[in-house]
């Protein structure tokens, strides 16, 4: 699975009800969506409420994700994740498997699983789309999103 890089906004208009008291703010927004190119899936796109880009990084512990190698295949094939949560890696195979995460070509986090039952916890401080590979077996592929700060509250 070789990840599609995109950029995107979505074209649209709020429009405010006809109801609402003379003076009252108009909420308004123009949106682009533009896909130069995708070879495979995934595709994100995804919304931000006004100034969410601007927030803060909360100060809530988020669950923790998991990333768990089983049958040969990681699961879930798609997660999402808040920005500084934690991700359990995991493996529930016999055979020796690593869970090595890529933002484009440079390594996010690699993770050896030698043996089950062993997981080892990472925390996410990147945003993005990165891609998923188990350098031992070159079908094992996932995709792990870490939004924008700000949009999973």
């Amino acid at each position: 699975m070789a990840l599609g890089a995109a950029a995107y906004a979505l074209i649209g208009e709020r429009r405010t009800p006809a109801a609402l008291p003379a003076g009252a703010p108009v909420h308004s927004a123009t949106l682009q969506l533009h896909v130069a190119r995708v070879e495979s899936v995934p595709l994100v796109v995804y919304l931000e409420a006004l100034g969410a880009a601007e927030a803060a990084v909360g100060e809530r512990v988020h669950p923790a994700v998991q990333l768990t190698s089983v049958n040969a295949a990681f699961e879930p094939a798609f997660q999402v994740a808040p920005l500084a949560a934690r991700v359990e890696v995991g493996n529930r195979d016999p055979l020796a498997h690593n869970t090595h995460v890529f933002d484009g070509r440079r390594t996010l986090f690699n993770v050896a699983l030698p043996l089950p039952g062993t997981p080892v916890t990472k925390v996410l401080t990147r945003t993005g789309l990165f891609e998923v590979r188990c350098d031992l077996h070159p079908w094992m592929r996932a995709a792990l999103f870490v939004p924008p700060t700000g949009i999973m509250r």
